[in-house]
């Protein structure tokens, strides 16, 4: 039987504070407060679990040491709260974590469409989409709906997601449910930077889905992220991770830019566990961290990944 001492797992987090109950789940599952966390990482301890860098990972694939019950701790986007929620209990809890960073977010006056697009669907009873349709918004049911059905859209096509962020753009008038500022700026990202447990990440500077890019425009948005943060930072930015990092999402060209632009890691959103003898460091999966995931759920989820990866092997499917 697979043992949790032979695995490692990264975890994937956004936002550290208070959850709102009128709010789309969809982006209230994103946000756990700072006693989840630090609940989570106390007993995630005391079960044996110890956490590492995404630098330690990097060094014992490489070195090909022993992947022990190990946890890392990721956190996407570049969210204020990164600094003021998630870092004091992590830096005092002595925890390695990173911080994967849009550049674009960082001092800019656009807010992600995925807040957009939950203002607009709060605002409306009944609201006419880009091609001409209408959807009723009446109920935070139908907002939920409506918003996952508008998410599958923009992800489809590049030319999709234009129609429907130049759509947006334009209701901008409607206040947003973000009243405070959402994203750290330029002098706090150097301040968490500085943090002795903290490390910086690239995750591209608009957050797009690279697989629907052209291979100009999606080298432009890996490249463009990854030399603004060491141009502000004034040191090396080593890891990425993928926007939207599904198998859908990522491809073999997006993999390709990856390894040129010389990260030594990248992170996916595909689920999974990491051995030492399946470890692609540039592909690396992660499991999704969110308010309903308790220590003994991850433990399930990967167990049920060792099984599923074993039944593979067994029957040559991997």
């Amino acid at each position: 039987m697979p043992r949790y001492s032979d695995y490692s797992a990264i975890l994937m987090l956004h936002r550290v504070g208070l959850r709102e109950s009128n709010r789309i789940p969809a982006n209230q599952n994103m946000v756990i407060t700072p006693d989840e966390l630090d609940a989570f990482v106390s007993k995630s301890k005391k079960s044996g679990w110890s956490f590492i860098s995404m630098d330690e990972l990097v060094e014992t694939v490489k070195n090909n040491l022993p992947i022990k019950k190990t946890l890392i701790l990721t956190f996407d986007d570049g969210y204020l709260d990164n600094l003021t929620d998630a870092a004091p209990v992590l830096e005092a809890n002595e925890v390695p974590y990173i911080v994967y960073v849009t550049t674009g977010f960082i001092e800019g006056d656009e807010m992600p469409w995925w807040y957009s697009l939950e203002s607009m669907l709060s605002h409306f009873r009944e609201l006419q989409l880009p091609d001409g349709s209408s959807v009723i918004v009446d109920s935070l049911a139908d907002r939920q709906s409506a918003f996952m059905a508008i998410r599958q859209e923009i992800m489809s096509s590049n030319y999709i997601a234009k129609q429907y962020k130049d759509w947006m753009h334009s209701h901008r008038t409607f206040p947003c449910f973000e009243k405070k500022r959402v994203f750290m700026n330029w002098a706090e990202v150097k301040e968490l930077s500085g943090l002795p447990f903290a490390t910086i990440g690239a995750h591209t500077h608009t957050h797009p889905v690279l697989s629907r890019l052209s291979d100009v425009d999606a080298f432009e948005e890996v490249s463009q992220s990854k030399e603004i943060l060491q141009a502000n930072l004034g040191k090396v930015v080593k890891h990425f991770a993928f926007p939207f990092g599904g198998n859908a999402e990522v491809s073999k060209k997006d993999l390709k830019i990856v390894a040129e632009l010389g990260f030594e890691s990248a992170v996916t959103t595909r689920m999974g566990a990491i051995s030492k003898s399946e470890c692609d460091l540039l592909s690396l999966p992660r499991c999704f961290y969110g308010p309903s995931l308790s220590l003994k759920a991850l433990q399930n989820e990967l167990f049920e990944f060792m099984i599923k990866n074993r039944f593979k092997k067994a029957l040559g499917y991997a």
